[in-house]
This record gives C-alpha cells, sequence and structure tokens, in this order.
C-alpha cells in the first residue's frame, strides 16, 4: 500500500514548498542541508532519561494553572536598592509519565524562564517518548506521534502552560489553529512564526541564530513550542491533535482573540 511515511520525505530537487525551491539536499535555499539540519526535531541525546516510578495521568492535574505559590525571585535593574520581587510557581512535585520519563530539566528550565531551552527540551523528549525508530534517527515523524504517551503529553503541557501563565502550548496553538481553520499561512501570522523582507514575507529562520522569540512578554500567543514545517505540516497537525487533547485534560486556558 501507500507509504504513510511519504509525506515526510524531503521534497525533489527544485521543488516548490511555501514559496520556497529546494536544493539538491531537499532542504530550502536559506542554508545547507548541515545547517538545517536542528530544524528536524534532532537532538544529541537519544537515550530515554530514567525516572524512579511511573505515576498517573491526572493524579496532579490541581497543578495545572495554581496561584503563584514560590519563593520571590529578584531581579537587578542596575540601581542599588533597587529590585523587583516576581513571583514564580513551585515545580510539581509530581510529573507523571507513561514511559519512567525524566520531565525535571524541562520543569527547571520553564520555571528559570529559559524558554529557549525548554523548546528544545521539549523537541529532545518527543524524540525520546515517539519510540527506537525515533530515537535512533533524532527526529520524529508525523505517525508516531500518537505513540507518545498522553501521560508525557499532558506533564510537558501542563509545564508550558503553568509558567508561561498560559500564553505558550501546544493547546494553545490548537486554538489558535482552529480559529484560523487551519490555514497555516494564516497561523504562522498569528503566532508570528511569519516576517517580512520588505515586501516578502518568509518564515523566521530556525538554524544559525534563531529569529524566534524566546521572551514571554515580547513572543505572540502561542509562539512556543516550535515545530519543524520545512517537510510539511503533518507532523503539527498531529500534535495539535493528539489524543491526549480529547481526553479529560484542560488546560483552562483563555480563548484566543481572533
Amino acid at each position: 500500500g501507500e507509504d504513510p511515511l511519504a509525506a515526510l520525505q524531503p521534497p525533489a530537487p527544485g521543488e516548490d514548498f511555501h514559496g520556497e525551491k529546494f536544493d539538491d539536499a531537499g532542504c530550502c535555499g536559506l542554508a545547507s542541508a548541515a545547517e538545517c539540519s536542528g530544524v528536524h526535531m534532532r537532538s544529541a541525546k537519544g537515550a530515554l532519561p530514567a525516572r524512579p516510578a511511573k505515576l498517573n495521568l491526572l493524579a496532579n492535574a490541581t497543578f495545572l494553572r495554581p496561584k503563584p505559590s514560590g519563593a520571590p525571585l529578584r531581579m537587578s535593574t542596575g540601581e542599588e536598592n533597587v529590585a523587583e520581587a516576581v513571583s514564580v510557581p513551585d515545580i510539581p512535585k509530581e510529573l507523571p509519565s507513561g514511559a519512567g520519563y525524566d520531565h525535571l530539566p524541562l520543569a527547571q528550565a520553564l520555571r528559570e524562564q529559559d524558554f529557549q531551552k525548554a523548546d528544545q527540551i521539549t523537541r529532545d523528549s518527543l524524540i525520546a517518548l515517539a519510540g527506537e525508530k525515533a530515537r535512533e534517527r533524532q527526529y520524529v515523524y508525523w505517525t508516531e506521534v500518537k505513540d507518545i504517551p498522553n501521560e508525557d503529553m499532558a506533564t510537558m503541557e501542563r509545564l508550558w502552560l503553568l509558567f508561561s501563565d498560559g500564553k505558550f502550548g501546544y493547546t494553545v496553538q490548537k486554538k489558535i489553529w482552529r480559529l484560523q481553520k487551519g490555514d497555516f499561512e494564516q497561523f504562522c501570522r498569528k503566532i508570528g512564526w511569519n516576517t517580512k523582507d520588505g515586501e516578502i514575507e518568509r518564515k523566521l529562520k530556525w538554524f544559525g541564530v534563531s529569529e524566534f522569540i524566546y521572551d514571554k512578554e515580547k513572543a505572540p500567543r502561542g509562539h512556543l513550542p516550535l515545530t519543524a514545517a520545512l517537510r510539511g505540516t503533518p507532523l503539527l497537525k498531529e500534535l495539535l491533535h493528539h489524543p491526549v487533547w480529547d481526553t479529560d485534560f484542560n488546560p483552562d486556558a483563555k480563548e484566543p482573540s481572533k
């Protein structure tokens, strides 16, 4: 029968994709295949981190959007005796996983508001959780998304929502996707994945020096986490329609404005 992975194969040389021409490496003309390798959800970590115990999916559902309860962090303004206290939520005591996976590094990065690091950890986690073949090739096929345990998708999502004040996360992106009626270009404009060079509209660059915004105050709603779309939109669509979002998972995020 038809190969279900065919949609993720690199475009043929010269094939037009989202307004860009691809070279012999099957990559956009903006960079070499080596430079673009980081876009394809790759990771230097192939091993699956161990976790002491397997925990229940919604056993800790109450930590979804708690009121800030952590100790205040002091942020220097550069002036003596002047500081602004910022309250940051505590890391939940339980981080459920259906695969014994350790989500503490993601929680720590998000609590520190290091969203660029958290974004990379999220991609690494998806690779580790998607199965042995994904770990071997170091990126995820769209057909493997359904194999990522509900518990782990829910835990990662709750952490993103918790430490971004409900601004970032797959469920946030899913609502925006629905409001844009599944139009990928409109979706990208809405969450800030597009930019303009004069009159030319293009996608933000992910390789080299990233053009994406990792500042919670400056980034548009739904800007993070990032998902590669150089090979098309199936991977993004599958993440936004993971089976866990149809369970009793309730992100309690406000509906974004149109």
